[in-house]
């Protein structure tokens, strides 16, 4: 009986989370436009960050409570969900053209980020030093994010906000922003102790293992939705954008986040984070190959990738079943 209250929690849980994710951004919006900040910041900035909210939350949370694997694990977990999965799914259903010169810069941070992710956590620890070279390469993103706005590229979470009363008070949008930023907290401190309780108690398997796939993929809901619905208005391309900024957010700014929160992580069994970061690997060069050299994406890549994620999955399976 306990056993399914926990997993009731948890629901309510990711509901609290996806739908305060939500509010958060579109109320941190209306207040940047109130004040007159530029719409390509606000794009660039706010609502690129606000994707990724439920992620973060998650994370620091975790990390404040000590959970240093569900900390790091909730990040490259939702950074491969994004990319083999979501992304997968938009492309197994349509197909798309892309302009090299927009999606190369993204891509070559996602790589690089990648491989520091990959070099900071082979010893078990992500030091300050380490997490300084993370958010250094976040605020690069951030900065040609901007200068690629300014130029003329599309963003594609600008387009996301819509004011529907212009006239809204101040103080409406301040409670909303409140309202919205409790209900990402509460969600997210239940989720982990709900996960933690989960994982230890009743499935006796590592929170790594569920911070790489069922909290990966709850707090990736943002981003399916995204997914689904370029595939609906055929801009499948408007998709990968938004996937491979929320991916360089969560493995730098998030990780880097809750390293500064814990002083430091030191991570104990990081098998599937490991795996997870090779994954994302394979999924990246799946993704750009088709791009770079013919500026298009096929319905086959998104199947690829779908196939990548099962076999990761596969590989868990048998790595609990096998413990």
């Amino acid at each position: 009986m306990f056993i399914l209250l926990l997993i009731v929690f948890t629901v309510i849980a990711f509901f609290f989370i996806a739908k305060g994710g939500d509010s958060f951004v579109n109320s941190s919006v209306k207040l940047a436009e109130r004040t007159g900040i530029p719409k390509i910041i606000i794009g660039a900035t706010i609502v690129s960050i606000g994707t990724t909210i439920p992620e973060v939350s998650v994370s620091a949370i975790a990390a404040f409570n000590g959970s240093n694997e569900l900390a790091v694990s909730n990040a490259t977990g939702s950074m491969l969900c994004n990319l083999l999965l979501v992304l997968g799914v938009a492309l197994a259903f349509s197909t798309t053209i892309v302009r090299r010169k927009d999606f190369l810069y993204k891509i070559v941070i996602c790589a690089v980020n990648a491989v520091l992710i990959l070099l900071f956590i082979l010893d078990g620890n992500i030091s300050i030093v380490e997490a300084i070279i993370l958010m250094v390469l976040f605020a690069i993103f951030i900065v040609v994010n901007i200068i690629e706005g300014y130029k003329g590229a599309k963003v594609l979470s600008i387009e996301k906000p819509i004011i529907k009363n212009k006239d809204e008070s101040i103080f409406i949008l301040i409670m909303e922003f409140a309202v919205s930023s409790f209900m990402i907290f509460a969600g997210a401190n239940m989720l982990v102790k709900n996960i933690c309780i989960l994982a230890e108690d009743y499935l006796h398997i590592s929170s790594e293992i569920l911070g790489v796939t069922v909290v990966a993929v709850g707090t990736s809901l943002p981003e399916l939705v995204t997914a689904i619905n370029s595939v609906k208005r055929n801009c499948v391309s408007l998709s990968i954008g938004n996937v491979l900024g929320a991916n360089i957010i969560n493995g730098t700014f998030l990780i880097g986040m809750c390293s500064f929160i814990t002083g430091g992580i030191a991570v104990t069994g990081l098998g599937a984070v490991l795996w997870s970061v090779v994954a994302v690997f394979l999924g990246m060069i799946a993704l750009s190959i088709p791009i770079l050299l013919k500026g298009k994406t096929y319905k086959k890549q998104g199947i690829l990738m779908i196939s990548l994620y099962v076999l990761y999955l596969i590989y868990l399976i048998l790595s609990v079943v096998f413990l």
